[in-house]
């Protein structure tokens, strides 16, 4: 009888090379709170690669009418296709100038570079449609190419939190408005809604265009909604992707994107065992939605493949795990078929190959790895998917010696 290796569960332990990751903007991965004790600890947040030009301006702050007459109206929260163009930046630049260490953390994030994001103009100019404009630049007209100063505003501050003309919004413990003084030149709209999903959902959930808005099957993407169905529901987003950095919160949005914070996220572990098998038991440590979450081109690569003594692959196996969706006949869009994605208990996957297969002085290794494609194709053969850009997660050997 061959004795099989024992399971090997990894977390966030592994050194590994990673490939450079341009991840498409606006979007996320886990729900969670720094002072959850269920909760692993949020990593620093590095400071932007880029950084947009942050200047004086010499525009006063726009007038205020009387507080008493700012009503609350809890629908209010941040959404695309703003369309406020010129305004949009002149205004945008009076948050720079009071606010310069969120806007310096903002400045060269994925919210920032929304619209110029590479991969964004890759699928952009594949299809481009006001449908997409309308979040990748929220500031400009959808039915218009941007110019290049609203296209590099992306997603701004004025989008998030100037979403009426008589206060700013922000995130609050309660409902309340506090009106502007001498120090501070802005009422300031604090908001529940704000603080937990509203201020992400407008941009982070929604269907395909002209689809039904009532069938997860219908949506392009659904994080918010796996959200509130997921353990950390009372979790505000900002939780995890806007960790608290001193008196506030970071604007950089860089968690989602740093490899390690990503194998945090997960618990792997990888066991050759019976009928010829190899399983990868996959386990989020942050149960805040699906992972991966946010658009269609988002998976997990999860694989295996035996090589032999001089590195020869003799058998491989894969799986995709992603939200599997098809297009539907005279109509646009695509409707969801399958779901293998990680979610909030323990996935299994098996992998036809086995350490009981392997001949002998061969090598049985594993990965798993988080992958961005830049179509999905027919979505038949994924195989065949372009990767544009993956962070290796975990890998390790189960049997077998060294490669030469």
């Amino acid at each position: 009888m061959t004795t099989k290796p024992g399971p090997t569960w990894s977390t966030n332990t592994l050194a590994i090379g990673v490939a450079s990751a341009a991840l498409a903007a606006l979007v996320g991965f886990a729900g969670c709170d720094p002072d959850d004790s269920e909760s692993a600890a949020a990593p620093p947040v590095a400071a932007p690669t880029t950084a947009a030009s942050i200047t004086s301006a010499s525009s006063a702050p726009p007038a205020q009418r009387d507080p008493s007459a700012i009503r609350f109206d809890p629908a209010l929260r941040p959404r695309p296709n703003r369309a406020r163009g010129e305004e949009a930046l002149s205004l945008n630049q009076t948050c720079v100038d009071c606010h310069r260490e969120e806007a310096r953390a903002w400045a060269g994030s994925h919210h920032q570079r929304a619209y110029d994001n590479p991969a964004f103009q890759a699928a952009l100019a594949i299809e481009p449609l006001p449908f997409c404009r309308g979040c990748h630049a929220a500031e400009a007209d959808p039915k218009a190419v941007p110019s290049a100063a609203l296209g590099s505003l992306g997603v701004g501050c004025v989008t998030c939190h100037v979403v009426e003309a008589d206060a700013v919004l922000a995130a609050g413990a309660e409902d309340a408005v506090t009106p502007a003084t001498a120090t501070m030149p802005h009422a300031v709209r604090r908001s529940m809604d704000f603080a937990k999903t509203g201020g992400c959902a407008s941009c982070h959930e929604f269907t395909f265009p002209g689809a039904p808005p009532t069938e997860d099957g219908h949506f392009m993407q659904t994080t918010v909604r796996e959200h509130d169905r997921s353990p950390k529901a009372e979790r505000a987003c900002a939780s995890c992707h806007m960790p608290q950095e001193g008196a506030g919160r970071s604007h950089a949005f860089t968690s989602v994107r740093d490899a390690e914070w990503l194998r945090s996220a997960l618990a792997v572990k990888a066991e050759s065992g019976a009928l010829r098998m190899t399983t990868i038991t996959l386990q989020q440590t942050r149960a805040g939605h699906a992972f991966p979450t946010g658009d269609l081109f988002r998976r997990l690569e999860v694989g295996a493949e035996v090589v032999d003594a001089k590195g020869k692959v003799l058998a491989r196996d894969a799986r995709y795990l992603r939200r599997h969706l098809d297009a539907v006949p005279g109509k646009r869009g695509r409707t969801l078929v399958k779901d293998d994605r990680v979610m909030f208990e323990p996935l299994e996957v098996d992998l036809d190959v086995s350490c009981d297969a392997a001949p002998k002085g061969a090598t049985l290794r594993w990965w798993v790895t988080y992958q961005r494609v830049a179509q999905t194709g027919d979505g038949k053969d994924p195989e065949r998917a372009e990767v544009e850009s993956e962070v290796p997660l975990y890998a390790g050997t189960l049997c077998g010696g060294a490669i030469q």
